[in-house]
């Protein structure tokens, strides 16, 4: 409680301001404001606000970490979203800035991503549940992209469900299931809501969500929005 604006930077020159002064407040004070930045930062959704206010509702803290992996290494800032009656937590990197979203539309200059998931990433940059790989930080999502292409290059488009034959490019992955190369993945093919809807793609099994299926994006895994995944996302694990 003591450690100065100063000191903590010098400790964690990622920490970002803001994190820092948020510590200082009282708990609920911390979790009412993070509730009311989060529903400030997106776009309009209808089911945003309750759904975000019910998720913040389920929380007993949150709190500040700066963790090091050596002795001698600066402090790297995480952002602890602890759910009540020990059920878990989520965790959170710093934001992106200006120069990392620019730095992502000049590696991806023909995708336009999704204004929702942008405005997420100037939450957190890298998102996930207990140890979870979770949502990517933005600077991986080229690497990651690449990868899978040539995955999918190597094989043939059509194992996907329903004999879809899918331009592989196509796919952009932002989040991975506990490293097991299941992937939520952006699809440049489907337009649900005017932006990019996104869909699960399994390595393992080689299929893909199926798209226009009566049932609902919680039994297909394909969402029309990014905040509809991730208000499913955080449901998961309340």
């Amino acid at each position: 409680s003591t450690i100065t604006w100063p000191e903590a930077q010098e400790f964690s020159p990622t920490l970002p301001r803001g994190w820092f002064e948020l510590s200082k407040l009282h708990l609920r004070d911390r979790i009412e404001f993070c509730r009311d930045f989060w529903i400030s930062r997106f776009p309009f959704h209808p089911h945003l606000a309750p759904l975000l206010t019910k998720f913040f509702s389920q929380l007993d803290d949150i709190c500040l970490l700066l963790v090091q992996k050596t002795f001698d290494d600066k402090g790297r800032p995480l952002l602890i979203y602890s759910l009540k009656n020990n059920s878990g937590f989520f965790q959170g990197s710093p934001p992106a800035d200006d120069l990392e979203i620019s730095i992502l539309q000049r590696d991806f200059p023909s995708v336009l991503f999704p204004q929702d998931f942008l405005a997420f990433v100037s939450i957190h940059n890298g998102f996930g549940k207990l140890n979870d790989t979770g949502i990517f930080p933005i600077k991986k999502l080229k690497d990651v992209y690449e990868t899978l292409s040539q995955r999918l290059e190597e094989r043939d488009p059509a194992i996907l469900k329903g004999g879809i034959a899918l331009n592989p490019k196509h796919l952009y992955p932002f989040y991975e299931s506990f490293g097991t190369r299941c992937y939520q993945c952006f699809l440049e093919d489907w337009y649900p809501d005017q932006e990019m809807g996104n869909v699960y793609y399994s390595e393992m099994a080689k299929t893909l969500s199926p798209i226009g299926s009566t049932l609902s994006p919680a039994e297909t895994l394909a969402f029309p929005t990014f905040a509809d995944w991730l208000l499913f996302y955080l449901e998961r694990i309340a």
